[in-house]
């Protein structure tokens, strides 16, 4: 009898320290991924930082148009990797990368206009609303942008911004059929 406690426990210890170890490379491995972490965030940090230095010296030099030349060559390297990501059904990601290009350089309003077909495959309904309406104060013939915000506040259910970009689009493209059916049910839904 005294044998099988014996074993029992001596079982039970072995299978108490196997947990224990797998604990032991849990940490071990968070900690790790902890640390993989903090150091790319310090190095984006410090890649920031020098750029931000670049500019400012280039900009004391009077080279002001260069410094806006290498930020939005520095941005179109997200936007690269946005559009790979969009190819790849990875909005998320994309967004993050168009993020960060406007971070770089918020003078391309496509660059906003990308961000906001991310945010509204995304379902963020009010981000692509706001990205759309900077790419369009910009690039205010764009009968897509219209297009693409009138049917946002048409989701939204705000009738007046909906039909004030349809009619918008209207007088741009009048023979945009989809336009003149949504602004029509818009109509006889209001009434």
């Amino acid at each position: 009898m005294e044998s099988i406690d014996v074993k029992e426990k001596t079982s039970r210890d072995v299978v108490i320290l196997a947990l224990l170890s797998v604990c032991a490379l849990l940490i071990a491995f968070n900690i790790v991924l902890l640390n993989q972490s903090y150091f790319q965030k310090k190095a984006l940090q410090k890649e920031k930082q020098k750029q931000a230095d670049q500019i400012a010296e280039m900009q004391k030099a009077g080279l002001a148009q260069i410094a806006d030349w290498q930020a939005e060559l520095s941005a179109w390297t997200d936007i690269e990797q946005s559009i790979e990501s969009m190819l790849q059904k990875d909005h998320e990601k994309s967004l993050l990368f168009l993020t960060n290009a406007i971070q770089k350089y918020n003078q391309n309003p496509l660059f906003y206009y990308l961000r906001a077909l991310s945010n509204e495959f995304l379902g963020k309904e009010e981000d692509a609303i706001q990205d759309f309406t900077i790419y369009l104060a910009h690039a205010t013939s764009s009968a897509h942008g219209l297009w693409k915000r009138a049917f946002l506040y048409y989701k939204q259910k705000k009738w007046v911004l909906a039909i004030e970009d349809l009619e918008k689009l209207l007088v741009i493209a009048p023979d945009h059929k989809d336009a003149q059916k949504l602004l029509q049910k818009i109509r006889e839904t209001d009434q």
